[in-house]
């Protein structure tokens, strides 16, 4: 049974399957995709213990093989709820029989969702239960309703980033990182949406200076504005076309087309040791 949030100001709505957000209601408009399975079938997915794509779908670790699909099991599995008000929620997810052919390591995962005021705190805690280091990547992955207001447009929307940022995206080739980067800001702010922004698969950003990511339109008052700051690696994606943005802050990424595949050697990998723990915090903030 899903769990609603809510005050004065935003009604948010959150689902065990995946721990994953179905809805954010503001002023009787919805701002999160809506999960078309005709276009993109998720709302806002968790990415762990990877983010993006395996090289072959596989790693490999104490010299076995393992099979794994892009952005991980946590996506996919159930969750069990904790503490909740009116205001927030947790729900967790541990290692058990179904995850340990995939992953073969004991670990803690808990999500938790705070309403402020017009801002939704997404936080991460992961703890290391177990007797070897605990390698993993964790993500967000929310989609944005884009146009947020039915009577506008998808080009009528923007990205505005904190700080005028002279960067690169790192580019994908079925999934993988190829290698290879172009630029796409010379010491500016934004980047206009149009049909074919993203024919190349998502942006793929490390190093932003900017705290905080917007999807705002350029005719009417209605943003998204994602907060970021702490996580090193940042996506921009949406199939072509398609009337949604996803804003993702990653501690990790894709492997690239040359990757070993030796799981604890992959770039962006976090290190865990026994008895640790891990934390982070991302920022929704709606107008």
């Amino acid at each position: 049974m899903n769990i609603t949030l809510s005050n004065s100001t935003l009604s948010e709505t959150v689902s065990p399957q995946g721990a994953e957000l179905h809805s954010i209601q503001h002023q009787g408009r919805e701002y999160l995709w809506q999960a078309d399975p005709n276009v993109w079938g998720r709302h806002a997915p968790i990415l762990f213990p990877i983010v993006g794509r395996l090289k072959g779908d596989q790693y490999f670790y104490g010299g076995r093989r393992f099979s794994m699909k892009q952005h991980g099991l946590a996506r996919d599995r159930k969750f069990a709820i904790g503490s909740q008000t009116n205001l927030s929620t947790t729900l967790k997810l541990v290692t058990d029989t179904q995850t340990l052919p995939i992953y073969p390591f004991e670990f803690e995962l808990e999500v938790s969702y705070q309403l402020r005021g017009n801002k939704i705190y997404v936080g991460y805690h992961v703890e290391n239960p177990g007797e070897r280091d605990l390698p993993f990547s964790i993500g967000g992955h929310p989609g944005f309703s884009c146009p947020i207001d039915k009577e506008e447009k998808l080009t009528d929307y923007q990205i505005r980033f904190e700080q005028a940022e002279t960067i690169q995206r790192d580019l994908l080739e079925g999934g993988l990182l190829s290698g290879t980067s172009s630029p796409i800001l010379e010491n500016e702010q934004i980047i206009p949406i149009d049909e074919h922004l993203f024919d190349k698969d998502a942006l793929v950003f490390r190093g932003l200076k900017s705290k905080w990511v917007k999807l705002e339109s350029t005719k009417g008052p209605h943003s998204v504005t994602l907060h970021c700051e702490g996580f090193p690696y940042f996506g921009i994606w949406a199939k072509p076309r398609a009337p949604f943005v996803c804003l993702e802050p990653w501690f990790g990424h894709a492997d690239s087309a040359e990757s070993n595949g030796q799981l604890i050697e992959k770039p962006g990998i976090q290190l865990l040791a026994p008895e640790e723990s891990f934390q982070c915090t991302y920022i929704i903030e709606i107008n």
